[in-house]
Parts: structure tokens; C-alpha cells; sequence
């Protein structure tokens, strides 16, 4: 572990006569930006509220720091016992990880706390893998150009950088959402200065500005960002009330050749923006963009747009295969902020699923439920082809009309209005685009789909052999499909069927037998381990194979602790473990810290979809619930494909 964090020593706590709020002593004059209880960040009562104190820290989520009495407060919710493992961390904390001038470092399996992980130009030969990154204050990860190492040389930059496998959470909890602050801090932040870098599997959620940023808006004198590949992310606000998925933009020529496919941006709260020039977002899937909480913030529940600010440019962009889905205004918004508009143009938005999206009324928006939003302010040539809509909705888009309220149907979009050459072609409206389970989010077509091959593949060549669909996999060769996922892989099939689970614990209750949770019936449950206990099963799958999901069903209303599940190659977990979902914010069961939220048993359990992870072996972990200390399997089943 590398922290960075002030820990309070357990036993330094006093009871402070009232509401179950205790004090701990600090230097005078220490001053404190977070706080954090057993892993959990709680609410600052003075972060609105100047004259808040202590006697304002009655509810277990709030803490206060008076610098002149050296006296920080907490509340423990008991007035018998204290707070434990309390983490601040100071206004003059320094980074956990920082370089510069370095070149063939490897920052790995590591626990760091408090603080940014950062990166200087002048560097080469980076990687940072498999980390748990947490508890920060602002950003994550930061990559760029200070000026401190490289006395003002604008070129300077580093290069061959790879960020992986990460965990990487700012740590949040709703009740930090104050309607009154802006929220900032991105996940991974590029700015001005790379050259070649991948940034793959990472888990990033709770930032208060963006997920990823790949960004150049200093000045053309920089390095830029540039080739740079982003894939197989899994992005999220979490309990941030505002987070962007990702931003690529940039001064023209700055931010160009980067790369952003096979991503998961889930739950987010405002628009991602795909800018620069010659970059290329395919194959991604994009679900659940709501309207931010935090009036403070941009009102823009987007899931994309190309809207150049401030002389930047969007230029030359591909936004090819994706799925957008579930966006509480448009789906994609294509405009042009700066004062004289030229610099959006030879643009391709094609082969995407646009889905249940959203009603604008905004008045920065568009009036009406339509998927794209093309102002008029754009006045290159922007080519939109075979992409399919689905909506109630009979209308889709808004077209380059200087009046926001004239819309139109599918037939009015093919005909490419206010636009000379026609650019428009091929764009389906669908009454169902045929997912194979829309509710659980898995959004492979089915069979039956009508846009399983209604693709088209003019865009392969320019977007070259890593153009594969969110799994993986190529596309068809003479009938793709449109969004994010090729239609007609074999069909992940339920491999754990039968088979008797072990158990860590050999204390085991059943009521029929112990292979009742892999029957496919959720009538029965097997009991494991004494109370407080954390165990797990483990499933022998009999063979490697690509596992792309997990369901679970516990006793049905409760809500467990440490749900956990891991897929290994070996039975001992000892190597080749991959982590697809944990609720453990403490690591209390050992298997590292989680970032998964905690949830309420339902009668159809628990999925989790997620990209094909060659494995043998399963292990599901639980650690009692909030009704009663004990764990009850119900069902546990593994899906999954021959390699």
C-alpha cells in the first residue's frame, strides 16, 4: 500500500456528550479536504455553510474540522462506540505516486490512497497495472506536461504509457452531491502530451468531471495527445451527481489517430464529447445517461457529441458501431460553439443503434424526443448512414433547421435536409431491434433481430484490422450488423448446470443437497459457514471457456455484504483472477477493495454481463447480510461459450 491519507488512531476518540458525535485531536491548524470511515467518504457540514460546527455533525454521514481548536468530528451512530479506521485527507497532501524524467517504470499491484497517481513529461516506458486507486481528492491518474521537468519545452512529452487493469474510484456517497458546488476530478487525465499509450480494463467510477480525458487546449506549441488507444473500459458516475464517460477533443491538430472502442459507459450524467481530429469511437456501448442533480453543471444528458468550444476541432471523426441506449435527452448532439463555425466537418456517424432516448425540453436544446440533435451552426459535410432508431417517438432527428422545433420522421432524415451534397442514406426506423435481454442489459441481437445484418462495412478499411465488435469479434464479411455487437455467435449457454459447488467453509446445511444452488430452480437454499463468516462457492466448470456472465440469486429482499465473484484458470485462484463484481468498499473479506453498490435481492437474482474472460473456475463470496449475519446460496449459474 502507498498512502498518502492522515489515519486517526482508533483509540484517540472521545465522546462528545450528544447526537452520537465523537472528537479526535488533531494539530492545530490542520486543515482537511475528506474524510473517509472504514473506506466510506463522508459530507463536510461546512462545504455550503460557513457557520456550520460541530453541533451540525448529528447523522453518521457528516464530519467537521475546526483548525483552530485541532479538533476533527465524526459521527459513529453509536455513543458507545467510536469511529474506526478514519482517513483524512490534508489540504497539504502531497501525490502517493509521482514522476517525472523517468523512463521503465512499472507502478503494480499496489493499493494507493489520497491522492493522485501522476505522470511528468519528459517520461518513457510507463505502465501502471492492476492497482487499486482510491480515496483521491480530484483525479485518478494524470499524464502531462507541468513545465517543472523540462524547463517550459513544450514538446517534451511522455510516450509509450499503458494504464491497465485498474481499479480507479474517487470514493463518493450522494449525501457529497450538495446542489450548491460544482463537482470536479477525472478518472484518467492525458493532457497535452502523449504519444502512443493504451489505456485497457480499467474499472473507473465516482469522478466529478470525466471518466477519460484525452485532451489539447493549452496551445498548438504542445506535444498534443495522439495515438492513444482506449478499450475495454468500464466507466461510471457511481453516486457522483455529475460525470462526463470521456472527453477527446482538442486545438487543431493537438488531439488526432487516438482510438476509443469496445467500452462500457454506463450511468453517467452528462454528454461525452469525441472531438480532435482523424479519431475513431466504435464498438462501445453507451447506457443510461440521466440529467445531472448538480444545477451548477451543464444540463446535458447526452450520450455524445461533436461540439467543438473555444477553436478547437471535430474534423475527420468515426462514430461507427456503437449502441446508445437510454439517454434522457438525445443520443448524440452535433454542433459548433466557436465564434466563427467551420471546424466540424467529414464527419461519419454510421452502422449505431440508437434507443429510448429522451424528450428535450431544455432550453439548450432541441424541442422534442428525437436521437440526434444537428444544429445549424454546422457547416461541413457530415455523412450519417445505416443507423437504426428505436423509440416511441415517430420522429428521430433535428437537421442543421435554424428553428429547434421542426423535427423529423426517418423517411424526412434520408433526405438529408439543408444539406447539399445529400449525405444521408439507409437510416431504419425499428419497432424492436431484437436484444437478447434488453431489462438485464445484455445487448447482443437475436436470431430474430431485424438489423442483425442491415450493417455495412464501408467504413472497415479506414478503421483497420482492430475493427472488431465490443467482444471481440469480427464482423460479418459481407452482412454486419448494426451496433456494437455482431450478431451470430454462438450463444453463451448456462455451463455450470449440475455441477456440485465446493464450499470454503465446512460448515454446509442444505435442504436437498448441495448442489441445489446449480439446479436452475430457486425453490431451495444451502447455508455456509457460522455468522459474520465470509465464504464462497466455487464451480468447477470442467473446462476453460469465455465466460461473458453470472447470475445469482440469495434469499430474495435481503441485502448481502461482499458479494464477490472472481473467475480463475486455477482452481487455487493463485493466477489468471479476474474480479467481475464486488460490493466490498472495506476489502473486509480480503479479495480486494470493491466499487460494485450494494442491492436488494430480487425474484429474477442478479446479473452481471460483462466481456468473455477465459475461465475454468468460479467463486461467488458473500459475508452475511444487513438482516442477519449468515449466507444463503440459492442459485449460482455461469454462461458462457467454447474458446
Amino acid at each position: 500500500m502507498i498512502a498518502t491519507t492522515h489515519l486517526l488512531d482508533d483509540a484517540g476518540w472521545i465522546y462528545d456528550g450528544s447526537s452520537n458525535r465523537w472528537k479526535h485531536a488533531v494539530p492545530i491548524n490542520t486543515y482537511a479536504l475528506r474524510l473517509f470511515v472504514n473506506g466510506v467518504s463522508k459530507y463536510l457540514v461546512t462545504t455550503t455553510n460557513s457557520g456550520a460546527n460541530e453541533t451540525h455533525v448529528d447523522q453518521t454521514y457528516e464530519w467537521y474540522i475546526n483548525p483552530t481548536t485541532g479538533w476533527v468530528y465524526a459521527n459513529s451512530g453509536s455513543s458507545s462506540v467510536g469511529p474506526k479506521n478514519v482517513e483524512m485527507i490534508l489540504a497539504s497532501n502531497t501525490a502517493p505516486v509521482s514522476m517525472g524524467n523517468t523512463e521503465y517504470v512499472t507502478i503494480q499491484n499496489l493499493d494507493i490512497k489520497g491522492g493522485v497517481v501522476s505522470v511528468d513529461s519528459p517520461s518513457a516506458h510507463i505502465a501502471i497495472d492492476n492497482n487499486t486507486i482510491r480515496q483521491s481528492n480530484q483525479t485518478g491518474i494524470r499524464v502531462y506536461n507541468s513545465g517543472t521537468n523540462n524547463l517550459a519545452n513544450f514538446s517534451a512529452h511522455v510516450s509509450n504509457i499503458t494504464i491497465t487493469n485498474n481499479v480507479i474510484d474517487k470514493v463518493w456517497t450522494t449525501y457529497e452531491n450538495d446542489p450548491a458546488i460544482q463537482l470536479y476530478g477525472d478518472g484518467i487525465y492525458m493532457h497535452d502530451a502523449v504519444e502512443d499509450g493504451l489505456i485497457r480494463g480499467n474499472k473507473i467510477v465516482n469522478f466529478g468531471h470525466s471518466g477519460i480525458e484525452l485532451a489539447s487546449t493549452v496551445s498548438t506549441s504542445y506535444h498534443g495527445v495522439h495515438h492513444v488507444i482506449v478499450e475495454q473500459n468500464d466507466v461510471s458516475a457511481g453516486d457522483s451527481g455529475y460525470m462526463h464517460a470521456f472527453g477527446v477533443y482538442g486545438l487543431p491538430g493537438e488531439t488526432t489517430d487516438n482510438i476509443v472502442r469496445r467500452n462500457y459507459f454506463h450511468d453517467f450524467t452528462s454528454v461525452s464529447h469525441a472531438g480532435g481530429s482523424d479519431n475513431h469511437f466504435y464498438s462501445n456501448i453507451f447506457a443510461g445517461v440521466k440529467l445531472t442533480p448538480q444545477p451548477l453543471h451543464s444540463q446535458q444528458p447526452y450520450a455524445l457529441d461533436i461540439a467543438p468550444w473555444g477553436s478547437m476541432e471535430a474534423r475527420d471523426l468515426y462514430i461507427v458501431n456503437n449502441t446508445f441506449l437510454n439517454t434522457d435527452h438525445f443520443s448524440i448532439q452535433v454542433t459548433d460553439y466557436n465564434a466563427a463555425p467551420s471546424n466540424v466537418t467529414n464527419n461519419v456517424i454510421a452502422n449505431n443503434i440508437f434507443g429510448q432516448y429522451g424528450y428535450n425540453d431544455n432550453p439548450n436544446g432541441a424541442i422534442g424526443e428525437v436521437a440526434l440533435d444537428v444544429s445549424d451552426a454546422v457547416t461541413g459535410t457530415l455523412y450519417l448512414n445505416n443507423n437504426a432508431f428505436w423509440d416511441s417517438s415517430s420522429n428521430v432527428a433535428r437537421f442543421k433547421d435554424p428553428s429547434r422545433s421542426v423535427l423529423y420522421d426517418i423517411n424526412g432524415l434520408n433526405a438529408c435536409p439543408n444539406t447539399t451534397p445529400d449525405t444521408c442514406d439507409a437510416n431504419v426506423k425499428v419497432n424492436d431491434p431484437g436484444f437478447v435481454d434488453y431489462a438485464n442489459r445484455d445487448f447482443r441481437l437475436s436470431a430474430s433481430s431485424l438489423i442483425k445484418a442491415s450493417g455495412t462495412n464501408a467504413y472497415a478499411a479506414a478503421l483497420g484490422s482492430g475493427f472488431v465488435d465490443f467482444y471481440g469479434k469480427p464482423w460479418h464479411s459481407t452482412t454486419p450488423s448494426i451496433g456494437a455487437i455482431q450478431q451470430g455467435a454462438a450463444a453463451p449457454s448456462n455451463l455450470s448446470a449440475g455441477r456440485t459447488p465446493s464450499y470454503s467453509s465446512s460448515y454446509v446445511i442444505y435442504e436437498t443437497s448441495p448442489s441445489t444452488v446449480t439446479d436452475g430452480a430457486t425453490t431451495y437454499y444451502v447455508g455456509v459457514g457460522d455468522a459474520y463468516e465470509k465464504v464462497y462457492a466455487q464451480i468447477d466448470l470442467g473446462a476453460l471457456y469465455d465466460v461473458s456472465k453470472v447470475k445469482m440469486w440469495h434469499f430474495l429482499g435481503r441485502t448481502y455484504k461482499d458479494v464477490i465473484v472472481q473467475l480463475s484458470q486455477t482452481a487455487d485462484f493463485s493466477s489468471y483472477v479476474t474480479t467481475v463484481f464486488n460490493n466490498d468498499k472495506d476489502n473486509s473479506a480480503g479479495q480486494g477493495y470493491g466499487v460494485d453498490a450494494e442491492y436488494t435481492e430480487g425474484a429474477s437474482g442478479k446479473t452481471v454481463n460483462f466481456q468473455p474472460i477465459l475461465a475454468r473456475y468460479a467463486r461467488f463470496w458473500i459475508g452475511g447480510s444487513h438482516t442477519d449475519p449468515y449466507n444463503q446460496f440459492v442459485e449460482l449459474q455461469v454462461y458462457g461459450t467454447t474458446p
